[in-house]
């Protein structure tokens, strides 16, 4: 019976993740278009990982981006352009991922979603030598590795980059982005290609 609930609880999160995120669409629906671009490719990415309950990181694309409403639509959009923005305000764009996190931190079942969300920032390479240090490829890094990759190809895409340079650049960064990750995305990229 136990196996019953946990599916049913997996259903009704991803439910109202749609929910939510339809909301932030509503409320910025830049915001909005951006995280389901962001989320489709999340779904694609884990699937080609072939990892385990992809559920969960569906619902942390669709949650990921919630802690831009704590900031001002100017201050996002800048960030997002890849533009400096003040730095007054740098703090609040580079906890972003931490305040998404907290907002979320009521809901049960979630704990593994949060900790994806929160780590959505962190470079691949934390010992700047290029490689991971041992543990890295645990599944919530991993996440955070996925979000972090679909949302800044999407960036770029948005700024103009073609597919290829976007990808090239994120390959390119071998401390910043898991290259498993890079590759699944460079399939998706291109199996959805018109």
């Amino acid at each position: 019976m136990r196996r019953d609930d946990d599916v049913v609880a997996a259903a009704v999160l991803l439910d109202v993740s749609k929910v939510l995120g339809g909301l932030l669409g509503l409320a910025r629906p830049k915001l909005g278009a951006r995280t389901e671009q962001v989320t489709r490719l999340v779904r694609q990415v884990a699937r080609a990982l072939n990892l385990d309950r992809t559920w969960e990181f569906e619902v942390a694309a669709r949650l990921s981006q919630i802690g831009w409403l704590t900031l001002p639509t100017e201050t996002h959009e800048a960030a997002w352009r890849g533009e400096q923005v003040p730095d007054d305000q740098w703090c609040a764009v580079a906890s972003h991922p931490l305040v998404a996190r907290d907002l979320l931190s009521d809901v049960r079942r979630l704990d593994g979603v949060r900790e994806m969300i929160a780590r959505q920032s962190e470079p691949y390479a934390i010992d700047g030598e290029g490689a991971p240090p041992p543990g890295r490829r645990d599944r919530l890094v991993v996440g955070g590795q996925i979000l972090r990759v679909c949302t800044d190809f999407v960036a770029l895409l948005d700024r103009g980059v073609t597919t290829t340079d976007a990808l090239a650049r994120l390959e390119a960064e071998t401390r910043e982005y898991d290259p498993q990750v890079v590759a699944a995305v460079a399939r998706a990229a291109i199996d959805t290609a018109p």
